[in-house]
């Protein structure tokens, strides 16, 4: 059952550390437990994924998309871990970054 409050800023703090790092589901559940008092001890996984894809879409402008191939079982791998096929530009991304950052 959702709560239907909007998030907290606690709450809006932890999806911003955690959003592709833990599953939708995850991030739910964890911030029913965490911040009850805010959210009467739910949250949806759905309502999770849409404020990061709104999130991002504030920070991010449009660009030129190219695609890619990408094996099944990572598909697979993907959808058992809760995340979407569109999620895997968003993880890829990230983690590009990320080794990037390392290289430097």
């Amino acid at each position: 059952m959702s709560s239907g409050l909007p998030f907290s800023d606690r709450e809006k703090a932890f999806i911003r550390e955690n959003a592709y790092r833990l599953s939708w589901g995850d991030i739910a559940n964890r911030l029913g437990k965490m911040f009850p008092e805010d959210n009467g001890g739910s949250r949806q996984k759905s309502s999770v994924r849409s404020f990061v894809i709104r999130e991002r879409a504030r920070t991010e402008t449009k660009k030129a998309e190219i695609p890619i191939l990408v094996h099944v079982d990572i598909v697979t791998l993907a959808t058992k871990l809760g995340y979407r096929k569109t999620d895997l530009q968003v993880i890829l991304h990230d983690r590009l970054r990320e080794m990037s950052s390392n290289r430097q």
